[in-house]
């Protein structure tokens, strides 16, 4: 990766994450940790960081029941106002009112020329053509997933295919009887 590249960081999941911690230090450790394990894995130095404020326009969408309203509440976020304020002082992250941090790191990689998205949402690394970083680390391991690449054709029918089955994970209904299979078909 060149030193030209810029990293559109979703913030969102690594804000959360580091705000479960026990205490404010640790928080703010955890946070710094993982921003510092994504410049290393790249390779990169230059990035935007986002984050999400409030609700999103999906919130405001007429579902039968409230978008990502099914998601466990995590039981120790004791730390997210403090750890957003700190990563917009920190890491000077943009804050997006009215959509996502992850729609709005898609949105820039159509603007950014030589971009690379850094996510751990499905949604952004499959259906956005391109190659990303994709942070998460997998349960006993000590190293994230590493870089995907999502071709054109695949980005479209993952959209297509979301659209038919819906996305249980955000409260996302499909159409009724048409699972992945038959969305696949």
């Amino acid at each position: 990766m060149g030193s030209n590249t810029t990293l559109l960081i979703d913030g969102d999941s690594l804000i959360y994450a580091s705000a479960c911690q026990e205490t404010a230090v640790d928080a703010i450790e955890s946070l710094n940790s993982r921003v510092n394990m994504i410049l290393e894995e790249t390779g990169a130095n230059k990035f935007q960081f986002l984050i999400s404020e409030g609700k999103t326009f999906r919130h405001d969408i007429a579902f039968s029941k409230p978008y990502k309203g099914n998601r466990k509440k995590a039981t120790l976020l004791q730390w997210l106002k403090l750890v957003k304020e700190y990563a917009k002082q920190e890491y000077k992250a943009w804050s997006v009112e009215g959509v996502e941090a992850d729609d709005m790191v898609v949105y820039l990689k159509y603007k950014i020329k030589n971009s690379i998205i850094c996510a751990i949402d499905k949604d952004v690394l499959k259906q956005c053509p391109g190659e990303h970083f994709n942070y998460r680390i997998p349960t006993g391991h000590t190293k994230p997933v590493g870089f995907v690449k999502t071709e054109n054709e695949e980005a479209i029918n993952f959209l297509y295919q979301q659209i038919m089955t819906g996305d249980s994970t955000d409260n996302i209904p499909g159409i009724e009887g048409v699972g992945e299979k038959g969305a696949l078909r």
